[in-house]
């Protein structure tokens, strides 16, 4: 099987080729075709959507590719999630098969949330996502995709997400098994085509913390 370690070494260190998992044509080239990223980095964590493969430590894992024309969906080990496709859907706040069924947690701002987004990009609202049915991961997310993982398999950081905010997520930090792991690859999994209205929280029907 191949290993993550390499696809990581090279989407770091050899620019556009690795991370999107062709070299471009001439033609392309000329075309100004855009490439998409295959290839993800999140702290140690490291997946690939079109080997379908996930690793954070020295065993891969499988991960399955369940997006459809409306949501980026994938189920993994440690990476499960799904978000629209078009921004505009962010407002139902659910998003998802039953497997990786993914909820809008929390809108924040502030220099908190400024903090999150990596370098270089506009101020906007951050949105923590997450599901009770993987109550050790949030994801952190802007309109431009997944930006960082907060991950303790020790605490249900859903709930801690939900109810408190990213003032608490910081504070796990000082955790022995808290780790928030950054957007390291040079783009993000799961964005959104258009914009997310500002405005948009959390959830609160059916299947959600408090529905």
């Amino acid at each position: 099987m191949r290993l993550l370690p390499l696809i990581v070494f090279s989407a770091q260190l050899a620019g556009t080729t690795a991370c999107t998992g062709h070299t471009p044509s001439p033609a392309d080239v000329e075309q100004g075709t855009p490439f998409r990223s295959t290839t993800f980095v999140y702290g140690k964590l490291a997946f690939d959507t079109s080997l379908r493969l996930e690793q954070m430590g020295p065993i891969p894992y499988e991960q399955r590719d369940c997006s459809t024309p409306e949501v980026h969906c994938v189920v993994g080990n440690i990476f499960t999630a799904a978000t629209p496709v078009d921004c505009a859907d962010f407002a139902k706040g659910r998003f998802g098969i039953p497997a990786a069924e993914t909820l809008v947690l929390r809108r924040e701002t502030g220099t908190l949330a400024s903090d999150k987004l990596p370098p270089g990009s506009y101020a906007t609202p951050i949105w923590l996502l997450g599901s009770p049915q993987r109550p050790h991961v949030v994801l952190v997310y802007v309109a431009d995709g997944v930006v960082g993982i907060y991950r303790d398999q020790s605490r249900d950081v859903v709930a801690l997400a939900r109810d408190y905010g990213l003032s608490a997520m910081q504070d796990l930090l000082g955790g022995s098994d808290a780790a928030y792991m950054p957007l390291i690859s040079f783009q993000p999994w799961g964005s959104c085509r258009g914009r997310i209205e500002p405005g948009t929280s959390e959830y609160e029907g059916p299947g959600s913390p408090t529905g």
